[in-house]
């Protein structure tokens, strides 16, 4: 056991020790230091450490290391100055008689063997070192802690002065030491001196004494010595200093590159392999003999260039990668997973974690990063790529199908069950949430029993993983399979997926017989532990011993209900109207009634929205206001009974309802029916149904007539329009122009438009915005009037006509003076103006005047009669002048006698030669003209099209409409006719009768106030 031999007083920044096992702690402040701990700080940190038999601390900054020793720092009283060293004088005495003083003095005190060596039984404590000739050899000491090189660069070492071969021969006589050659041995040890040169030199100045010595160098034999002192000449040898490139020679000391793997293995039964396996926590529970690992054991150590683990793991961590592409093994698999940091030179587990899934033999991958935390004292750190492969089994890896108890150890993913389904697979519960066990089939339709298979796991929740399982229909007597007929007619069902047994409608008395629907145990073709599966998906899954009971019925079914009207008032504050709906049971007592879901039957229009709140419940409201409420109250028919039902509809408190639809002639709203369903739980849901109706408060018009109007500024009429407000009272009376309301001009030809004005009245007025006429509602609400302030024109008639040369020859041209011309049924009047024949004269391809053309001082004169006008006017002539430089088109509007345009207005001509012609648009300015004359020079009149305006003689019809609305947002229009007497013979033409609107409509989102 390692000793306690000091503790930490102060520590800053994360450093280590490293006990003699190579075990890396964390040291914090108060740790013991044990002896053969190795501190060492990190590069930023700093330590205390007082020793217990010392009162001096050890003080280690970053980067330092230092290795903790209990003979290093044992106390100086355990070692009596006396006896440590021998005295000065035996050592130069020992010198002087030619020995070696480590071989004939007595060790040091420290336990060493004498300093040279630490052979046997040299002792086992101290320090060695090591004996070098003076050959410029290298040598790293080392203490147990880092050392440094020197702070500067030593001289190059020369070679050392030869001995004189003569001088050898001395050392085999042991005589006197009178005999100075063998004393002048000595000599070469002042060779020592030049050494330290760099130093102060202070202890080789007591061993010059022997200088004196060499007195007997007078002696003529050694005179020729000195000729090899010309060899320190070599002392210019320096001056290939650049000898010390061999020095540089350190520099590679990166050469033998300390060079230190980091390597990743699997730990299995103390050896260090690249694979290994480990089990599903529950594999071979149920097996005697040894338990099978769960979890495999790995370690990062630092190996050398042979793939050695050095003797003293440096410690620090790296990334270990866990899981890599290609793996089987999914993360959900073991743990941890992605990645850990691993302490160098410790070990770590990953672990099984046990599930369902059948994954036997599937790997995973371990792989080391490269980022190693504490490199040391390494030049190179490489990253072995040898990854490590780890397979996992599973409780599937140890099944014999021909031992049943095999597979006891597997882990059951869910638990798989039948229950009864509606037909779309969807589970049937109770009302207290439990899945229902039993269903009906019946002969009477035949109807069918639903049926699906649930995978549940432990918590409750359905699962969906797929897979075939096999299910039974098992008779109980006196059932038989000639009773009912299965889909699918195979025992596999898919697991979620419903399926469905029929009742086969036959003579026998066969009501209240029953059969089941189980599952049939192990044949789930997901489940590892059924021999029958392929690459099965689990290890196993629990098979519920629960049946579906199913009862097979000769049943009677029931009788829907009638139909019942409900009438509801507005008029009436929370109106309501209760009826009943009759209903006669089956075979089996009728016990579930509710409204239909559907609810399309009610009509929702114009803002009334409906909900079913319950069964019982369903409300129409109007944005967030509640109108109307239909309540259904019923109780259990029993078997072969006839009772009732009561449906009940009420209008909210205040509340008047808007109007969702058309009224045929009266005030009652048809809001649509309603289907009521009742149900014995086997047989097909029976009907009733209850129609809604509401007696509406709305505004109506009780009277309108019609009016006549005497042509002439001033003139007024009256008529009747009677309006019953209701008690929502009216909002708005507005007057509108009706749909068959003529195009209407004043005497003087202006046309007549119509504005709406902000009390409903309507304002007919000119093009100069003056007003013609104004309708509006007599202030007491007794009728309306009418008042005309310009005197109107006829009902006009617009007809398309074309004067080309065809209708001239028709006409008889050419014809000297004014020429009627007919088309279309309507004259136009054609007079040459100029000319020496005066005469309009037709060709072949157009007309003009005199010779066929129109010159300049000559034109053509177009009218209509008094009281009709033009409109939409083109002329399309042809230019047969040579350049076409100087041709222009005038021509200049007339009303009457009236000048519309100042004078001629000018079109240029823009095509030449005999062929070409174009078309000139008379501009549609709005102006009233009824005569228009052409001019110009050099082209001929292909043809004149225009629009003639003609009024009629007989009166004027004035179509309006009148709508009123309440407060309630109800509404209610009506249309009537005015005639005015603008043929002027006090005669009035027959009118059509006033109608009133048979629809009444609320606008969109408007809500009662």
């Amino acid at each position: 056991m390692s000793t306690v031999i000091g503790s930490v007083t102060a520590i800053t920044g994360q450093i280590v020790a490293i006990d003699a096992d190579g075990i890396e702690r964390t040291l914090a402040l108060g740790d013991a230091i044990m002896d053969q701990d190795l501190i060492r700080p990190s590069m930023d940190a700093q330590i205390e450490i007082s020793l217990d038999n010392t009162s001096e601390p050890i003080l280690l900054n970053g980067g330092q290391s230092w290795l903790a020793t209990t003979d290093v720092f044992s106390p100086a009283d355990q070692f009596p100055a006396d006896d440590a060293v021998a005295d000065v004088e035996a050592i130069q005495a020992a010198l002087l008689a030619g020995q070696d003083p480590t071989e004939v003095l007595e060790p040091t005190a420290a336990g060493a063997p004498a300093a040279g060596g630490a052979g046997p039984g040299g002792g086992n404590e101290g320090a060695d070192f090591v004996q070098l000739s003076r050959t410029a050899d290298e040598t790293t000491p080392e203490a147990g802690y880092d050392t440094v090189g020197l702070s500067y660069t030593p001289p190059p070492v020369g070679a050392e002065e030869g001995l004189v071969e003569d001088e050898p021969a001395p050392e085999p006589p042991p005589p006197a030491p009178p005999v100075a050659e063998p004393e002048s041995e000595p000599e070469p040890e002042p060779e020592p001196e030049p050494e330290p040169e760099p130093e102060p030199e202070p202890e080789p100045e007591p061993e010059p004494e022997p200088e004196p010595e060499p007195e007997p160098e007078p002696e003529p034999e050694p005179e020729p010595e000195p000729e090899p002192e010309p060899e320190p000449e070599p002392e210019p040898e320096p001056e290939p200093e650049p000898e010390p490139e061999p020095e540089p020679e350190p520099e590679p000391e990166p050469e033998p590159d300390v060079v230190v793997t980091l390597q990743l293995f699997a730990v299995v039964d103390g050896e260090n392999v690249p694979v290994n396996t480990i089990h599903e926590p529950g594999y071979g529970e149920n097996e005697e003999g040894p338990g099978y690992p769960t979890s495999g054991t790995y370690i990062v150590l630092a190996v050398d260039e042979t793939g050695v683990p050095l003797p003293l793991q440096p410690g620090g961590t790296v990334t270990v990668n866990i899981g890599a592409e290609g793996d089987e093994a999914d993360v959900e698999d073991y743990s941890p997973v992605t990645s850990l940091l691993a302490n160098v030179g410790d070990e770590f587990v990953i672990n099984a974690v046990d599930d369902a899934l059948a994954d036997n033999d599937e790997f995973f991958t371990l792989s080391l990063g490269d980022d190693w935390s504490n490199p040391v004292d390494a030049d190179i750190v490489n990253y072995a790529e040898d990854d490590v492969t780890t397979t996992i089994l599973d409780e599937t890896d140890n099944d014999n199908p021909e031992d049943d108890t095999s597979t006891e150890d597997n882990d059951s993913a869910f638990t798989l069950m039948v229950v009864a389904a509606d037909e779309n697979g969807t589970p049937l519960t109770d009302e207290g949430g439990d899945y229902v066990m039993a269903n009906n089939i019946s002969e009477d339709g035949p109807t069918s029993a639903y049926y699906v298979v649930l995978a549940v796991d432990a918590e409750g929740q359905v699962l969906n993983p797929g897979g075939e399982v096999d299910v039974a229909f098992i008779n109980n007597e006196p059932t038989s399979n000639d009773d009912y007929t299965t889909s699918p007619a195979s025992a596999s069902v898919t697991v979620g997926q419903v399926f469905s047994s029929t009742a086969v409608q036959d003579q026998f008395e066969d009501s209240g017989e029953t059969f089941d629907v189980a599952l049939v145990a192990g044949t789930y073709s997901e489940d590892a532990a059924n021999p029958a599966s392929v690459e099965p998906q689990f290890e196993t899954v629990d098979y519920s011993e629960d049946a579906v009971v199913t009862t097979i019925n000769d049943l009677i079914i029931p009788i829907g209900g009638d139909s019942v009207p409900l009438l509801v008032d507005e008029a009436v504050n929370e109106d309501s109207d209760l009826d009943t709906l009759s209903f006669t049971a089956g075979s089996l007592p009728l016990d579930s009634f509710a409204f239909s879901e559907e609810l399309d039957s009610l009509k929702s229009e114009a803002g009334l929205e409906w909900n079913r709140v319950s069964d019982t419940e369903i409300r129409g409201s109007v944005g967030s206001t509640l109108v109307v409420t239909l309540t259904l109250t019923a109780s259990a028919i029993a078997a072969g009974e006839t009772g009732n039902v009561s449906i009940e509809a009420e209008l909210a408190s205040g509340v008047n309802l808007l109007h969702p639809g058309s009224i045929a002639g009266a005030e009652q709203l048809d809001l649509g029916t309603i289907d009521v369903l009742a149900s014995d739980g086997v047989t097909s849901d029976v009907t009733g149904t209850a129609s809604l109706m509401l007696q509406d408060d709305i505004i109506k018009i009780t009277g309108l007539g019609n009016a006549y109007l005497a042509n002439s500024a001033n003139a007024a009429v009256t008529g009747d329009l009677d309006v019953d407000e209701g008690v929502d009272g009216m909002e708005s009376l507005i007057f509108s122009v009706g749909g068959d309301m003529p195009s209407l001009k004043t005497t003087d030809g202006k046309d007549v438009t119509f504005n709406q004005l902000g009390d409903g009245s309507l304002q007919a007025v000119d093009s100069d915005d003056a007003q013609v006429f104004l309708l509006e509602a007599d202030d007491d609400g007794s009728g309306y009037t009418l008042s005309l302030d310009q005197v109107l024109q006829g009902p006009s008639v617009t007809t398309g006509v074309q004067i080309d040369r065809a209708a001239l020859l028709d006409a008889g041209s050419p014809i000297e003076g004014e020429i009627p011309v007919v088309s279309n049924g309507v004259t136009i009047y054609l007079m040459p103006v100029g000319g020496d024949l005066f005469l309009t004269n037709p060709s072949g391809d157009g007309y003009g005047i005199d010779n066929n053309l129109v010159n300049d001082g000559e034109a053509i004169s177009y009218r209509v009669a008094d009281g009709e006008f033009f409109e939409n006017m083109s002329f399309t002539v042809g230019n047969f002048s040579i350049s076409g430089e100087d041709d222009v088109f005038y021509y200049q509007r007339f009303n009457g006698d009236l000048a519309v345009d100042a004078g001629p207005v000018g079109i240029a001509a823009t095509e030449t030669g005999e062929d070409g012609e174009y078309t000139l648009d008379i501009p549609d300015d709005g102006e009233v003209f009824n005569r228009i004359v052409i001019s110009g020079s050099d082209y001929k009149v292909v043809s004149m099209d225009t629009d003639v305006i003609q009024f009629s003689t007989q009166d004027v019809i004035l179509d309006f409409a009148v709508d009123v609305k309440d407060n309630d947002g109800d509404v209610h229009g009506g249309d009537f006719q005015v005639a005015v007497d603008t043929s002027g013979d006090g005669q009035y033409i027959t009118l059509d009768d006033p109608t009133l609107d048979t629809l009444v409509t609320t606008p969109p989102n408007q809500v009662d106030s």
